[in-house]
């Protein structure tokens, strides 16, 4: 899962959407559940240095191990998860993903262009701010 890596659930969703481009399949909504679950699971095991965390994936409540700061919890995986949760409707998982601070993403300490930096605060500042029945 290091930088430039694709995590399987990533992965197999590409696969389905490939297969299916119209996301018309209930496997690829599922694909894309589960990728949006196991993002935001990585930035609450990463947002966190003590205890676990309870995340549901997959249709069960996984306890996962809190990890603090590490490798895969920089902007560009946090940009999937986000995607992953609007795509998702999932205002809470958004929520929880705006509440990843920069500096524990800086934390990470992955060599990344600063501007993804500035565009995950601009989403994190104004993204969830928008109830979804008011978007298009």
């Amino acid at each position: 899962m290091g930088f430039g890596a694709e995590r399987p659930t990533d992965l197999y969703l590409r696969i389905r959407l490939g297969m299916d481009p119209d996301g018309a399949l209930i496997e690829s909504w599922e694909a894309m559940v589960t990728a949006m679950q196991v993002g935001s699971a990585m930035f609450a095991a990463a947002g966190n240095t003590e205890g676990s965390v309870e995340c549901r994936i997959d249709h069960k409540v996984r306890t996962i191990p809190a990890v603090g700061p590490q490798y895969f919890a920089h902007p560009g995986s946090w940009l999937t998860a986000f995607w992953h949760a609007i795509v998702c409707r999932d205002q809470q998982r958004m929520h929880q993903l705006c509440s990843f601070s920069l500096d524990r993403l800086r934390a990470s300490e992955v060599t990344i262009d600063e501007f993804q930096y500035h565009w995950v605060d601009t989403l994190q500042t104004y993204g969830p701010n928008v109830p979804v029945s008011s978007r298009s």
